[in-house]
């Protein structure tokens, strides 16, 4: 179908009538964020009636139209939508802060003192952003000196080989509401010779090894742990029942039982017990945590590429491109395997995502367009940061949605390709019945991006809206509510924070991203996959509720025999984080694969 079809293909479907329940609903999530899961709901039911209108199979029209007539409710989307915009980003609750600052504040400044690049919890933490000078930084006036003096001592660093290591120091900054929070401030080289001074979270930090200790010893439930591990991010009872979404009286009542089980007669001893613990354990991901950093690379547009080094120094590199929600967080386990087979991620912040700049639309070259051609804008950023690191051919990890910007540089780009591991990936979108086997929140949304794509800004703003509010629990538990497999492993208190850290890598700079990847992974994108001829490495769960099983095993059929399909039986979309060892023996074989000729 070409774009000429779109008006009749549009009359074929159902007006969404404007229904008063759900404009009010519109207009009551504008200014209360505890009325998204409510809106959602309402728009399910008035979108998927009005999908009944439209033609099941055809899917040929590119999703830059609404194929659903919005028209009788548009102007209240967009009304809303200017209204979230004015009352702009929220601090967030206590509770929500809190745990922004477990073990998560990071911030790089350069030997001239301004802030080079911070990650999503700082700025939202401290109200900052690149290009800010020291003394925006909320410090005491003696610590603001001894940064200074800090900065001063890296310049002269810098100048000769250093005999000992750079002395570090502690920092205490206070956000907005008073909250003290300890930073680690040590000077940190980079690829190209220069200091940098990095300003790292000092907190205590709950790990899978100190859960595990704690099960064994004390037989506490995971529902105990995460209690636990709350009480170590500095929650209060009060706090931890609304992050979990629990009655006060419900989460004191497992309290008490956490001390029956553990011997301990109040908080405080329970507390000095775990960080007694925890003294005698490895940090989380201790094998990589030394070396798990990020650099910059000035690409040629002016912009600013961050890209995160995890793993060994000397590790055999693989490229990692991160999905819409997931960020780049990985487990203790999978540190520790990249560290003993040898592995080096090397993960660039895509545009708009966490601290990565924007791509301004006054700026683009003659005939492109965003969003329609960030794949292609993308694959030109990698091309130069491969060429910087002197890396001639890749393997790419495409996690989640990162699998089509994967598959769209092997198309652009396929003598520098080697071969491309799908982990929970995106498929090309042929038919509506893959819409149909996601789970409820996930296929809202794509259904929103792919039918009534003018309506997605505001879904995605007010969904943006609840998370700033405290209400990523509820955010991500509507992601996993019908995949038990994800349930389980989206309890773990380890696995639970790099969720919410990968929401909050998302939205740091607003719907922009959501935007730019709902566009491209709601769609046939089979073209870019037809382009290259290198090997496709397919990890999946088999029970993911987003992509299911049955939708990788067409699209490995349709790839022929340069696919290779792993399934994981026991796990669902979060299969990165349960099974890494199916990961590591992918990106193995991935590496065993014979180098792309040049040319």
């Amino acid at each position: 179908m070409s774009a000429d079809d779109l008006p009749n293909f549009a009359r074929s479907a159902r007006l969404i009538d404007p229904d008063p329940a759900f404009l009010e609903a519109i207009y009551r999530t504008a200014v209360t964020p505890e009325s998204y899961d409510q809106l959602m709901a309402l728009w399910q039911a008035q979108l998927e009636q009005a999908i009944t209108g439209l033609d099941p199979e055809d899917l040929a029209a590119p999703p830059v139209q609404d194929l659903i007539d919005l028209s009788p409710t548009l102007a209240h989307f967009n009304t809303s939508l200017q209204i979230l915009e004015k009352l702009g980003r929220e601090s967030g609750n206590r509770a929500l802060q809190s745990s922004m600052a477990h073990g998560g504040l990071h911030v790089a400044l350069n030997g001239g003192g301004r802030i080079v690049w911070l990650n999503a919890r700082a700025a939202r933490q401290f109200g900052l952003r690149a290009g800010m000078t020291i003394e925006r930084l909320p410090l005491a006036p003696a610590a603001l000196e001894r940064l200074r003096q800090g900065l001063a001592d890296m310049a002269s660093l810098a100048e000769v080989e250093p005999v000992t290591p750079p002395r570090a120091q502690l920092l205490t900054l206070q956000d907005e509401t008073g909250l003290p929070h300890h930073l680690v401030a040590q000077p940190q080289a980079q690829p190209d010779g220069s200091l940098q001074m990095v300003l790292r979270s000092a907190s205590a930090r709950w790990s899978p090894l100190m859960a595990d200790m704690l099960r064994e010893s004390f037989d506490l439930s995971d529902s105990e742990l995460e209690i636990v591990a709350l009480m170590i991010e500095g929650m209060d009872l009060p706090e931890i029942a609304e992050a979990r979404g629990r009655q006060l009286s419900t989460v004191r009542t497992q309290l008490k039982a956490i001390l029956r089980k553990t011997g301990t007669h109040s908080q405080p001893q329970l507390l000095r017990l775990v960080l007694g613990l925890a003294a005698h354990l490895p940090m989380p991901g201790a094998a990589t945590a030394a070396q798990r950093d990020v650099h910059f690379l000035t690409l040629k547009s002016g912009r600013r590429m961050p890209f995160h080094r995890i793993g060994p120094t000397r590790g055999r590199p693989v490229i990692f491109l991160h999905g819409m929600l997931d960020g780049i967080g990985i487990t203790a386990k999978l540190g520790a395997l990249l560290a003993g087979r040898g592995v080096q991620l090397i993960a660039p912040e895509r545009p708009f995502f966490g601290s990565a700049q924007g791509i301004d639309p006054a700026m683009l070259p003659p005939g492109m367009v965003l969003p329609r051609d960030a794949i292609r804008l993308f694959a030109a950023d990698l091309e130069e940061l491969c060429t910087y690191l002197g890396m001639p051919d890749v393997v790419l990890i495409g996690h989640m949605a990162g699998a089509v910007y994967a598959f769209g540089h092997a198309a652009l780009a396929p003598q520098r390709v080697r071969a491309i591991i799908n982990i929970a990936g995106g498929v090309p979108i042929t038919s509506v019945r893959q819409f149909a086997m996601m789970s409820a929140r996930q296929r809202l949304v794509a259904y929103t991006a792919r039918f009534t794509p003018t309506a997605l800004p505001f879904i995605l703003r007010a969904g943006i809206r609840q998370i700033d509010a405290g209400g990523e629990h509820r955010f991500i538990n509507a992601l996993y509510a019908d995949s038990p497999k994800d349930q389980e492993v989206a309890r773990q208190p380890e696995v639970l924070d790099i969720l919410r850290d990968g929401v909050r890598f998302a939205v740091a700079q607003g719907y922009r991203a959501f935007e730019m990847d709902s566009f491209h992974v709601v769609r046939d994108w089979s073209s870019l996959a037809e382009a290259s001829h290198c090997p496709v490495h397919l990890v999946h769960g088999r029970h993911d509720p987003v992509v299911s099983c049955e939708s990788v095993e067409g699209f490995a059929a349709r790839l022929g025999l340069r696919a290779k399909l792993h399934v994981t039986e026991n796990a669902g979309q979060l299969v990165y984080y349960a099974d890494p060892a199916a990961v590591l023996s992918a990106i193995e074989m991935a590496l065993a694969e014979p180098a792309r000729p040049a040319g």
